[in-house]
């Protein structure tokens, strides 16, 4: 997937909103994607360092290590990603004061569905990184296609209907598509899960010092 394609699928919802709605509605919905993204942060770091981990941990070679790495980053990730997603939903107004203005404030409603649908995202890991890594480009760009056109379906039937919230919900519907394709495809693939561990979770709340083990 080259670079123009990736900033044009990840542009195609302001282009949609653009079309539909007037500035300033396309306005709050930026800011409210901007800040929604802060819940993903922990999770993209985690798909930064687990790229050289592949080498000794191939899912053809070792499947059982591969997925226990995997699950263990992802929980480890995703523990944080899901509590910044719990505090925007609950303070979307003043999250979006303080980081953006008091003016997009109005863009509360828009926030907590934009926070709401990167928890496909969060809960399935790294999945997206083992099919790059593991010469799956073709599958990983269909799959985007496909939860493009979903998006711009979606996007402007939604948006003529709530402007903002519109596309917010078409964002959210897509990318749960697009995620949880590719979880399933990394299952069929290599018969393994990348997704978030709630039982590993809840040990490493338990007991801290699991995270060292």
């Amino acid at each position: 997937m080259n670079s123009f394609t990736v900033t044009a699928i990840s542009q195609i919802d302001l282009w949609v909103l653009g079309f539909m709605a007037s500035e300033s509605e396309v306005a709050l919905y930026g800011a409210a994607s901007r800040v929604a993204s802060l819940a993903t942060m922990p999770l993209m770091v985690f798909g930064i360092i687990v790229g050289p981990f592949f080498a000794d941990y191939h899912p053809d070679e070792k499947p059982k290590e591969c997925e226990a790495m995997l699950r263990k980053g992802a929980t480890i990730a995703g523990l944080p990603s899901f509590a910044i997603l719990g505090l925007l939903c609950i303070g979307a107004p003043w999250f979006l004061t303080l980081l953006a203005g008091e003016y997009y404030s109005a863009g509360a409603s828009i926030l907590i569905i934009l926070a709401i649908g990167h928890a496909a995202s969060i809960w399935t890991g790294a999945a997206d990184q083992l099919l790059l890594l593991t010469n799956k480009q073709r599958l990983l760009l269909n799959t985007s296609l496909l939860a493009t056109a979903i998006l711009v379906a979606l996007g402007l039937l939604f948006s003529s209907l709530w402007q903002g919230v519109g596309i917010a919900i078409a964002v959210t519907l897509s990318r749960a598509v697009q995620r949880y394709l590719l979880a399933f495809f990394v299952l069929k693939a290599y018969g393994i899960s990348a997704s978030f561990s709630p039982r590993i979770a809840l040990r490493i709340l338990r007991h801290p010092r699991a995270l060292l083990r």
